[in-house]
């Protein structure tokens, strides 16, 4: 697991965002800045029409797929892989 670049930047999830939310926020927090996470969550949310606060396990597979499109191109090549390891291990624990 890589380590935080970014863990002095804070954590600024939406007002009431679910619990499935901050997680993997957080995960992608340790990977890109906090405003490429919540960009990129925003974007996949939306495509599937669904709030930060309604956002479930059920769906986590799908938004993460739909995530992964726009942190490919801001994420380190180095760290990539990483990534995409922790956010499929996290989609096999939650399933």
């Amino acid at each position: 697991m890589a380590a935080s670049r970014f863990s002095s930047r804070g954590d600024a999830n939406p007002a009431g965002a679910s619990t499935t939310y901050r997680e993997i926020s957080a995960i992608l927090g340790k990977y890109v800045t906090v405003i490429l996470v919540h960009s990129t969550l925003k974007s996949a949310l939306e495509m599937r029409s669904i709030a930060p606060q309604g956002f479930s396990r059920v769906d986590a597979p799908v938004v993460i797929e739909h995530a992964m499109v726009g942190l490919r191109l801001f994420c380190d090549p180095k760290e990539l892989p990483a990534l995409m390891l922790e956010l499929a291990d996290y989609c096999t624990r939650i399933s």
